[in-house]
């Protein structure tokens, strides 16, 4: 067929004048399309009944090289010709995708979803319903079960008979419709969601499928209601012929014999696995009998010793044993599972386990306790023991074969069942000793959908139990025993000699001629007399003896005991029956299901015919040769007057293909290429864009929006998204003039907005599901927000003006905050989005609203630079308590959403607003300080144009993220209302220790610090996240002047350098040569991050020398000496706390920093001082001992000295004792630790009863080296520091502000911070609130504003946040209270110093 197809296209091209006569007259495109590709078949009820069942594949092109070629033909027909494309458009392709469905499910593939290559079905698990697949399963596979289920006819007609759209409540039915499925149908799995609605539970309800249950109960169950359906249709006796079997509960007496009996049906055999090794051992358990103690015996009258046991009284042709793996236990009050080996044999002898074996074994026993003489005598008139041992039934009768295996893997409360099958089931040899040997057949593992094929040599270590295979050998004759919860739950066997089965038939088909009728009674009534013969010794044993055990087994087989033409009457019940042989059912189903399964096999082909790839790319060449015709050569538009019926067409079909085909199709590829030529297609037809939209509104866009939220395709959406939109777009050129007209109508009670355009109406309703249901999606709407956010682009400020009177900002934002929204109501129920490994896309989101924002014009008469359009648009009041709720910009920053938008955003509301300035500094400060590596990017991205925003503000913004210079200093406590300072060389033991920090007056009671100082602390054990920071920061320098200037001028974070980033250099170079050793990709990077940071710190250095030349940054060119003197410029005193300002006047050196060390400082500066230092406190041996490290390589200073820790470098600063300490207590031993703010409480009048023996290190003087002959560098005094210190007397901690403002007629000669300056002071202590060091030592200090107030602090006690936090955390309350005030220090007090030094 390939060759004639590929034959014909060879020769089309020489007979170009003939092909359309050839494809349109001559039937060629119809034969290929209707009866190669897709025949047109048909069947009804009445064709099933008669056995004419058409066939379920009747194209010819059954293969997918043939449907390729035809597809190719086909093609090649349209080439070129409008006839050819019309007839293909109008007569094939659209009547064929009016039949195309839209399936349920999404990346469908019908031919990954065929039958096995085994030719046998699975079923759907529908959630925990495992323990009822297995099961059916094995019922499925007993023929003659399966069968005569299938051929039962209850003549009940559907409980959805009237109401096709229902389901039918009836669990035959149900039953009926699987097993045809699974009979017949090409399909891989069924789906029992019919037959879990059927199969009620106890309550009367449908079978929770989310619910886990026992597979033993439902068998149970399930037999009981099959059972009970049957019973009006000529199968009612199928469960008994097949399952049924029958125990006894014997009562023996021990002193006359007398045996009672009590018989009950038995439908599986369940048997105990605990302390128990085999199966045998079960079943001797299961028979071992029970001494009951004074008994009144019907027979002797009067009390004595009686066995009980149970026993086996008539044997199934299918016995079900049940394995009580899952038992209760008593100690822990609740189930658990026996994981114990239990082995079980593959052919099963039963004979020791039923009435007439444990009969005749006591007959034996009582034999050998008689006297020999008795015995011998006996032993001579009786037949041999070896031929009467099968009791007259045959060895055939007792032999059972494994032919299934339930098994549970798992724990007694979760866990899953499958199955495992013999398939060679159906009429035995059952004289074949071959038939018992299971091993032999073929077997496969039924595991819900999947079938495939098990290895029966697994067996042992599938179904036994025990200990698992996979336990571990530790070594040393250490192995670990873990039990294997994968074990056998329920074995089926299977009977060797099938008896016959009891079929229900008519009275007439009884009574016919040639039909002999027995009624039941006479057969009773012949049994009784021969089992009173036998207990009288008159049995007709003479007949038996003759009998050989051959002739037995053949004269009891199944076929031999059937007659034909042998009918039975039941007069109790007044019903006939036959017993007809054990494999008679004939394959018979109802036609209304093979009529079914017909139909489903039919739609299950056209489905694999239709998602697959050869169809897709046929209609997109058909798509792509139509797109040619139509297009006009010279401007590439698609003209749709040309050919106005091929346009529509080619529209409808590309349309249906997109939504209902590709949408849900796995191998999808054609979509991106389909989906461009509709959008063409659409932007040159108002007339199909509107038919689109009214498709779309019929069922309110359900459709589309399921695809948009639903599809695991990220390429369908975004191809669904461009559609809709280009379809939106160009309806609302057409709907311009009453594009926002909206009306108001009452339903039910409630007014509801009508709008005009159904373009709106659409937007808004997308608006409309952004809900709890949008939540559930969130790994999947990014193109819904895409959608949403392209519309709300098209006509600019009049849907911008529109979206700001519907408050789309809160909407949108309430939505994206969740839980966290400001109009998130208590009891609310939101759906949590993200998890710990992913975040859902909002990136659109948060584009659209600050497309929106950008559109609000913040202050009156101040227009930002990021503004858009030129109407000033207003929030609404949610829009606005959403948009300046801390909680929304936190999440976003953190999670970096549309970084661009975001910091646009930002700068909106930025500009000259300086309490949201400081907002988003804060939460840009708390970002720097906790995020790692992978998550500093997007707090970088929005610092770029946050501190390049040009306004009155901006220094404060650098100051506020970077920090401004002040020198690292701490207290010397000499006295309790005295205490100096100590700064620059005086506080440093070493070149290398920290001189400078860079304080942010946003870090007040925080644990957050600036920019710059993060990225010197940091830059060692952090050295990848520093250089990615270091880039980002010598960016937003060479892009703005004024960052560039503020970090030039910024102090050296030690004596070592001369201003900030000369530290830069040496540690880029020091990263590049580290990552030169990864011979990685990583590796590489880090190289590339290191170079990048290089070639700008480069860039910087030059406009830096470009601006020292011009004069513009004056570095630090002297180094802070040891303190001379101080003098308090002013001081303001107050009942509770006193405020000075305070000038240092120090030593001087000039600064000649080298990177390592620095030539202004003098050689032996730090020996000569560690020399004093520890000269005193060994003459003193008092006070507080100072540990000194000796020299080592990793720790010396300069001079070989060795370099002490590194203190805090908060502003605080520690405490240093000095001599006059008798008055001071430390409140806690601990205080007095590395990076601790100690309190001190003034305490005069108290002394320490004894003060505690402190021992002095003896540490023994550093000679220091010989100076060299050249002149010696002698320090200058000169004013230095600025500081402002603040001493609280009261008994109440103090919140201290400070503000300084620099004079226009005379600018101070230091830095003054554009900040308040926050400090809380505790109770009876003093502190440096503030130290600010000269720019230029030849200038005096200059004039500045000062201005100071403080208030009280009270804490409240630990509580807890929140139900969600464990941990205790501190709150603090400020209040003002009027008794903490007076007159003056209430007033806000300005001073104006000019006071020149």
């Amino acid at each position: 067929l390939v060759g004639l197809l590929d034959l014909i296209r060879k020769l089309l091209p020489f007979m170009e004048d003939m092909k359309e006569k050839i494809a349109i007259e001559d039937n060629l495109l119809h034969e290929l399309f209707f009866t190669c590709l897709f025949p047109v078949t048909s069947a009804d009820e009445e064709s099933f009944r008669e056995g004419n069942e058409p066939p379920s594949d009747p194209q010819k092109c059954k293969t997918k090289e043939s449907r390729t070629a035809a597809y190719k033909l086909l093609t090649y027909l349209c080439k070129g010709s409008i006839r050819c494309i019309s007839y293909l458009l109008n007569d094939c392709l659209m009547p064929l995708t009016k039949e195309i469905k839209v399936h349920k499910s999404w990346t469908y593939t019908p031919a990954r979803d065929a039958k096995s290559v085994h030719g046998y079905l699975g079923i759907e698990n529908l959630g925990c319903i495992c323990y009822m697949l297995a099961p059916i399963q094995q019922f499925f596979m007993v023929p003659t079960f399966r069968y005569g289920v299938l051929s039962a006819d209850d003549k009940i007609e559907p409980t959805n008979a009237d109401k096709p759209h229902e389901i039918d409540d009836n669990i035959l039915h149900q039953l009926q419709n699987m097993f045809g499925f699974l009979e017949k149908s090409e399909r891989m799995d069924y789906n029992p969601k019919e037959f879990c609605f059927a199969f009620k539970d106890l309550d009367g309800n449908p079978t929770n499928t989310a619910l886990q249950q026992d597979a033993e109960e439902f068998l149970n169950m399930a037999f009981d209601r099959i059972e009970n359906l049957l019973k009006p249709t000529p199968q009612k006796y199928l469960l008994q012929s097949v399952f049924a079997g029958k125990t006894c509960n014997q009562l023996i007496c021990q002193g006359c014999g007398n045996v009672k009996r009590r018989y009950e049906d038995m439908y599986n055999l369940s048997v105990g696995v605990k302390h128990l090794n085999t199966l045998y051992q079960s079943l001797d358990k299961f028979i071992s009998p029970d001494t009951i103690s004074d008994y009144q015996c019907d027979k002797c009258q009067k009390k004595v010793d009686v066995v009980k046991r149970t026993c086996i009284s008539e044997l199934p042709n299918v016995l079900i044993i049940h394995l009580q793996r899952i038992i209760f236990n008593f100690d822990i009050l609740g189930n658990e599972k026996i994981n114990s080996r239990l082995a079980f044999p593959n052919s099963l002898n039963l004979e020791p386990f039923t009435e007439e074996g444990l009969e005749a074994r006591d007959k034996k026993k009582k034999k050998e306790q008689s006297n020999k003489k008795e015995e011998t005598e006996n032993e001579e008139n009786e037949t041999p023991e070896e031929e009467d041992q099968w009791h007259g039934k045959g060895q055939a009768y007792y032999e059972y074969k494994l032919v299934g295996v339930v098994v549970h893997i798992g724990t007694a409360d979760a866990g899953h069942y499958y199955s495992y099958i013999n398939t060679n089931r159906g009429e035995p040899i059952e004289e074949s000793e071959e038939y018992l040997r299971t091993e032999k057949d073929k077997w496969l593992e039924f595991n819900d959908s999947t079938v495939k094929l098990f290895n029966f040599k697994n067996l042992e270590n599938e179904c036994f139990g025990g200990v698992s295979e996979s336990s571990e050998d530790f070594g040393f004759g250490f192995r670990s025993n873990a039990e294997n919860i994968k074990n056998a739950y329920m074995l089926v066997y299977e009977r060797k000699l099938k008896m016959p089965i009891k079929v229900v038939v008519s009275e007439e088909e009884a009574k016919e001629p040639e039909h002999t009728i027995v009624t039941i009674q006479k057969l009773e009534l012949q049994e009784e007399e021969n089992e009173s013969k036998e207990k009288k010794g008159d049995s007709p044993e003479k007949e038996e003896k003759k009998a050989t055990s051959s002739t037995l087994e053949c004269d009891d087989t199944a076929l031999s005991r059937v007659e034909e033409k042998t009918y039975y009457f039941d007069p109790e019940k007044n019903e006939y029956y036959k017993k007809v042989p054990f494999y008679s059912n004939k394959k018979q189903i109802k036609p209304t299901i093979s009529k079914k399964v017909w139909e489903d096999n039919n739609m299950f082909l056209f489905e694999r015919q239709i998602y697959s790839e050869e169809f897709f790319n046929f209609v997109l060449d058909v798509m792509k040769k139509v797109q040619s015709t139509i297009e006009d050569p010279t401007t590439g538009a698609l003209i749709k007057s040309n050919h106005p019926d091929i346009f529509t067409n080619i529209v409808r079909i590309g349309s249906k293909m997109v939504l209902d085909v590709l949408s849900r199709a796995f191998y999808n590829s054609a979509i991106n290429p389909i989906s461009r030529i509709l959008l063409k297609l659409y932007e040159n037809s108002e007339e199909s864009c509107q038919e689109f939209l009214d498709l779309v509104m019929e069922n309110n866009g359900r459709d589309i929006l399921t695809i948009l939220l639903k599809c695991q395709d990220k390429d369908v959406r975004r191809a669904v998204g461009d559609i809709v939109y280009v379809v939106i777009k160009k309806m609302m050129i057409k709907e311009k003039d009453y594009l926002f007209k909206e009306d108001y109508e009452e339903h039910h009670g409630k007014v509801e907005t009508v709008y005009h355009s159904k373009s709106i109406r659409f937007l808004m309703l997308l608006f409309s599901n952004i809900n709890y249901e949008c939540s559930q999606c969130w790994t999947k709407f990014e193109q819904f927000f895409v959608l949403i956010k392209n519309v709300c682009k098209c006509q600019g400020e009049e849907m911008v003006e529109f979206l700001m009177q519907k408050s789309t900002i809160s909407l949108l934002l309430d939505f994206y905050l969740g839980n966290l929204s400001p109009l998130y109501e208590h009891g609310e129920k939101r759906y949590p989005m993200g998890s710990k490994f992913t975040n859902p896309s909002f990136s659109p989101l948060i584009e659209l609203v600050s497309y929106l924002i950008r559109h609000v014009q913040p202050h009156e008469n101040m227009i930002p630079p990021t503004k858009l359009g030129t109407k000033p648009f207003n929030m609404s009041e949610t829009d606005r308590k959403c948009f300046f709720d801390t909680d929304f910009h936190t999440k976003t920053l953190k999670e970096g959403y549309a970084q661009e938008d975001v910091a646009a955003m930002i700068c909106h509301f930025s500009y000259e607003n300086e309490r949201f300035s400081r907002e988003i500094s804060s939460i840009l400060l708390v970002g720097f300080n906790e995020s790692d590596y992978s998550e500093i990017k997007p707090y970088y991205s929005v610092l770029k144009p946050f501190l390049g925003l040009k306004d009155s503000i901006q220094f404060k913004r650098a100051e506020w993220l970077l920090g401004y210079t002040s020198p690292t200093h701490k207290m010397l406590r000499k006295s309790a209302e005295s205490q100096d300072s100590k700064a620059g060389l005086a506080y440093i033991d070493s070149v290398k220790e920290d001189v400078f920090n860079y304080l942010s007056p946003l870090c007040f009671n925080t644990q957050n610090e600036s920019l710059l100082h993060l990225l010197w602390k940091y830059r060692k054990r952090y050295e990848s996240s520093t250089i990615q920071c270091l880039k980002y920061l010598f960016e937003i320098m060479l892009q703005d002047d004024v960052i560039f200037d503020y970090i030039a001028c910024s102090g050296p974070p030690t004596y070592c350098y001369k201003r900030y980033t000369d530290w830069v250099s040496s540690f880029a170079q020091s990263y590049a040569e580290e990552s030169k050793r990864w011979a990685s990709a990583w590796g590489k990077d880090r190289e590339e991050s290191a170079t990048q940071c290089l070639k700008l710190l480069a860039e910087f250095e030059e406009k830096l020398k470009i601006k020292e030349e011009q004069g513009v940054t004056v570095p630090y060119n002297y180094i802070i000496g040891s303190p001379i003197k101080q003098n308090i410029i002013r001081s303001e005193e107050n009942s509770t706390i006193m405020i000075d300002i305070v000038e240092v006047v120090t030593e001087i050196y000039p600064n000649k920093p080298t990177g390592n060390d620095n030539e202004g400082i003098p050689k032996n500066y730090f020996i000569e001082k560690f020399n004093k230092k520890n000269k005193k406190r060994m003459q003193t041996g008092g006070g507080v001992g100072i540990r000194v490290d000796l020299p080592q390589a990793r720790n010396v200073g300069v001079g070989n000295l060795p370099m002490r820790r590194k203190v805090s470098d908060s502003n605080d600063g520690n405490y240093e004792e000095d001599e006059d300490i008798k008055n001071i207590a430390i409140h806690n031993d601990n205080d007095l630790n590395e990076g601790t703010n100690p309190e001190i409480f003034i305490e005069p009048s108290q002394k320490p009863e004894q003060e505690p023996e402190i021992i002095s290190p003896q540490v023994p003087p550093v000679e220091a080296e010989e100076l060299p002959k050249e002149e010696e560098i002698k320090p200058e005094i000169y004013p230095t520091i600025f500081k402002i210190e603040a001493l609280n007397s009261g008994k109440v901690s103090l919140k201290v502000e400070i503000i300084l403002k620099p004079s226009d007629a005379n600018p101070p000669n230091f830095y003054i911070p554009y900040s308040p300056i926050l400090c809380e002071i505790p109770p009876l202590t003093k502190k440096t609130i503030l130290m600010l060091t000269k720019k230029d030592l030849g200038r005096e200090w200059g004039e500045y504003f000062f201005t100071w107030k403080f208030k009280p602090v009270k804490m409240k006690k630990y509580q807890f946040l929140d139900n969600d936090i464990s941990d205790m955390r501190r709150e603090y309350e400020y209040k003002v209270h009027d008794n903490y005030f007076n007159n003056d220090a209430g007033k806000r007090v300005c001073y104006i110093l000019r006071e020149i030094f």
